[in-house]
Parts: C-alpha cells; structure tokens; sequence
C-alpha cells in the first residue's frame, strides 16, 4: 500500500516492486502503480485510462521514494513506476473481501481460484501492452514518445505475460465471469481501440 501522498498527488493506491533481476543483489528495482477502483461508471474509468497517457505524453510517470523490498528492508530512492488502473464491481471485490476475512477452513483455497484473480492479470495484460504501444509510438521527429515508459511498461509486460503462460487453462475457466464485469469490459475496450 502507499501513503495517502502517493494516493492524493499521484493516484496511486499500491505498488508491486520486485528486484530488476532476481538473480543479482544491486538493488535495482522494476515496479508497478496501480489506482484502484470499484465504480461502475464508464466516463471516470476512461478518464483515469485517459490520464496515464497524458502522464506519458508528459514524460511525468508517477514514481515513489520510500519503498520496502520483499524482504521488508527500507529503501529510500526515487523508482519512477508505470501505471495501471485495476478494478472490478464493488459486489465482486466485497464477496472477496468477505470470504478473506471469514474463518472458512478452505478461505486460502477458494481465493487462490477466485475469477477476480484472473481479471485483474488480464486488466494489467491488456493496460501494459497497450500503454507500452503508445509510449514508443514515433511523435512528429520520427522518435518514440516516451521511451522510458516504454521500458517500463514493457519490462512489466514481460513479467506478467510469463504469469499468464502458467495461468491460461485457469484464465480460460473464468472467462464467461469476468467479461460480465463493467471495469473490466471497460478497460479492454479501451486498450483495445474498440
């Protein structure tokens, strides 16, 4: 979770950040910003969609200077992250909610299975690729936009697109549930130029 400064100036709610290579100690990082929503409302959906490209258009993606790493060691560093925004209906994420915090023997089970899982790696599949695409499109010199972000936003492609390898049989279950969903239907309309 991040602090209500980074939820404010930044419009962000979480990050995941992971070390750049897992297999080097040097503490370079790659990390990922995600606003959180539960609204049903199309317009506020593609206006936060909207809003990130114009931060790559600005070359102004958001970035955070204290972090803790997996381990729970502090970091104070700027980590310039790109950004997505994950949601789902608000029934959906409070039935999930609801079952995390009950004392139901099999909770871990049923939420390692929920659909909700399978929605959100999609919502991020489908921003990463897309946002990557409009960072590195040429601008009007023959140059990418923003080729940061594109690195960024490629970088995290990349790690999300090997979950998704290991995940498709589960993806592909969970399919007819998740489409029904308004922030999803949202979002993939949105990276998809439907």
């Amino acid at each position: 979770m991040t602090t209500k400064y980074d939820d404010y100036k930044n419009g962000i709610d979480a990050v995941m950040v992971r070390p750049a290579n897992e297999k080097d100690d040097n503490d370079e990082y790659i990390g990922l910003a995600f606003d959180v929503t539960f609204t049903g409302n199309i317009k506020i959906l593609e206006k936060k969609l909207h809003s990130i490209q114009m931060l790559i258009d600005d070359k102004e993606l958001p970035s955070i200077k204290y972090f803790q790493d997996a381990d729970g060691k502090p970091h104070k560093s700027p980590l310039v992250l790109p950004k997505i925004v994950l949601g789902s209906r608000y029934a959906t994420a409070e039935k999930l909610i609801l079952l995390w915090m009950s004392n139901d023997p099999d909770k871990n089970k049923k939420i390692a299975g929920d659909p909700i899982q399978s929605k959100l790696l999609l919502e991020t599949l489908f921003q990463l690729r897309f946002f990557y695409d409009y960072a590195k499109r040429d601008n009007e010199y023959g140059k990418p936009t923003n080729k940061e972000a594109a690195i960024l936003y490629g970088a995290a492609y990349n790690i999300f697109f090997e979950i998704y390898e290991k995940r498709k049989d589960q993806l592909e279950k969970h399919f007819p549930e998740i489409s029904d969903d308004v922030v999803f239907d949202t979002i993939r309309k949105y990276t998809v130029n439907e």
